[in-house]
């Protein structure tokens, strides 16, 4: 192998050499950087999943509930004085 061959095995080699070098790298310190950001949304994720419910949405459904037993109470007075006017007028209501 003459000179003229070396230098352009050199020409050739090097860059390869320090692209691949910088392609390992970066690819380590992306690897880094992603594995601690999954250890953060992990643990955000379990702290998450822990939690009952939010505050506002418990607080919501106590309201919905509430507004509910009302309505059925009302309902329920609402038949009663239905089937009264019934009895009283002595007609088939359905």
């Amino acid at each position: 192998m003459n000179t003229v061959d070396q230098l352009k095995l050199a020409v050739w080699i090097i860059p390869v050499v320090f692209g691949a070098g910088g392609f390992v790298s970066m690819m380590s310190a992306s690897s880094s950087g992603l594995s601690k950001d999954l250890e953060a949304v992990q643990s955000e994720i379990s702290d998450h999943q822990a939690k009952d419910s939010h505050p506002v949405t418990a607080a919501r459904l106590e309201v919905v509930i509430d507004e509910q037993r009302e309505l059925r109470s009302s309902m329920a007075e609402a038949n009663e004085n239905i089937a009264a006017i019934c009895a009283a007028t002595k007609s088939r209501c359905k």
